[in-house]
């Protein structure tokens, strides 16, 4: 990893939430740059980061600091501030933060990964077994998450592999009335090139709710022509989306088990259908599966 000035960069950042703060008279400032930055801030007191990571409140004592250093590098009388400035401010941070990996693409690899994905903060816990063969990308990774847990695909998502995020999001951090699209394309990186040698990773859906995944490589081999991933086995129901995430459901799970909770009138009322959630059949699943990854040829990640 490079070495950096990490004060300097808290303070260029600082400078450019007066920036925004001022132009559009907020309080709570949009966040379109990763949440690790703004985590350096609330370390040291500067703010606070809204629990979905959407904003960004500065302290009494950061909005002091984040004027004086406006005045530092952004000096009002000479510069205009333009989205540019800040978007090569950010990626230069990002760069110097974390090197972004490699894409790497093992040709006609016989790797096949058996992985446990299993949500966390769930009791009892709610998992899936698969096997995927390693020519396959993060973005089939992540539609397979989705049909076997039942997620709509309506939110954002992302992977967490040896401390970086795929996909990277953008860095437009002036515009905030823009979507948050990512820079690059899951499809890019390929499983085996991507994951290497390590024994785990994380996806997380839907960065409200925070469904985290812990995934668990318990297996590598290499198989001839292994095409096809393959549904192992899946283990309890997955819960509804938006119903507040897995402390949420938790919570709406303990009430609806007590008819005697003071609650459970109001909780029944409105969450109960939310809780009827269907056991997804494995069989099924690998229909699915087959008709979207035929076997025969590989295809091969560019």
């Amino acid at each position: 990893m490079i070495d950096y000035d990490k004060n300097a960069l808290n303070e260029m950042l600082l400078a450019l939430l007066h920036v925004i703060k001022e132009s559009d008279n907020v309080k709570k400032i949009p966040t379109r740059i990763p949440k690790k930055f703004f985590k350096e801030l609330e370390a040291e007191s500067l703010g606070t980061l809204s629990k979905n990571g959407e904003h960004f409140e500065l302290t009494e004592y950061g909005e002091i600091e984040a004027e004086e250093f406006y005045e530092i590098f952004l000096n009002p009388e000479s510069t205009d501030i333009q989205n540019e400035i800040a978007k090569g401010i950010f990626e230069s941070m990002n760069e110097l933060l974390l090197d972004k990996p490699e894409i790497v693409t093992e040709e006609n690899t016989k790797k096949v990964f058996t992985l446990k994905i299993e949500l966390k903060h769930l009791k009892p816990p709610v998992w899936r077994r698969i096997k995927i063969p390693g020519h396959l990308s993060l973005n089939d990774l992540k539609d397979i998450i989705f049909l076997m847990f039942g997620w709509t695909s309506s939110h954002l998502y992302a992977f967490t592999i040896n401390n970086y995020e795929f996909p990277e999001s953008t860095m437009d951090f002036l515009e905030i009335d823009d979507p948050l699209d990512p820079e690059d394309d899951l499809e890019d990186y390929q499983l085996s090139g991507t994951i290497g040698d390590v024994k785990k990773f994380t996806f997380t859906y839907d960065f409200g709710e925070n469904w985290e995944h812990n995934i668990k490589i318990e297996k590598v081999e290499e198989i001839e022509n292994f095409s096809t991933p393959e549904v192992l086995k899946v283990v309890r129901e997955s819960p509804m989306e938006d119903v507040g995430g897995p402390f949420m459901v938790q919570h709406i799970k303990s009430v609806l088990s007590d008819k005697k909770h003071p609650e459970y009138k109001e909780i029944s009322e409105t969450y109960g259908e939310f809780m009827d959630s269907i056991l997804p059949d494995k069989d099924e699943l690998n229909k699915v599966l087959k008709s979207k990854y035929p076997g025969g040829n590989l295809r091969i990640v560019k």
